[in-house]
């Protein structure tokens, strides 16, 4: 009772720069995939291309600029784009970014 091999080898894919680094044997998946939220449907009177949504970053300041904390005083800070990066009260140039206030929750198993 012996086993003949066969020559069946797995479906041919086009080498390409992810199936190349995951390796032989894999297959491709599609990497260029961009969610959307809230695409109307062309049926209902919507548009029919898919439209991203254009909502501003949620930043921590109304005006939508980012804050940063100084490394040696503490002192909260944003600035501009043309602006020093340099701390108004003790002149430190080390800065760190200010986590977000957002509450996020996790579900634990």
């Amino acid at each position: 009772m012996s086993q003949a091999k066969t020559n069946e080898s797995p479906p041919q894919t086009m080498p390409t720069e992810t199936s190349a680094r995951i390796g032989p044997g894999t297959q491709e998946i599609q990497t260029s995939y961009i969610p959307m939220h809230d695409v109307p449907d062309s049926a209902t009177g919507g548009s029919a291309f898919p439209v991203r949504s254009r909502q501003r970053p949620d930043y921590n300041t109304p005006d939508g600029r980012m804050i940063y904390q100084c490394g040696d005083c503490g002192k909260k800070d944003s600035f501009r784009a043309n602006e020093p990066i340099r701390c108004r009260s003790c002149a430190c140039r080390v800065f760190h970014k200010v986590r977000t206030t957002r509450l996020t929750h996790y579900k634990a198993d």
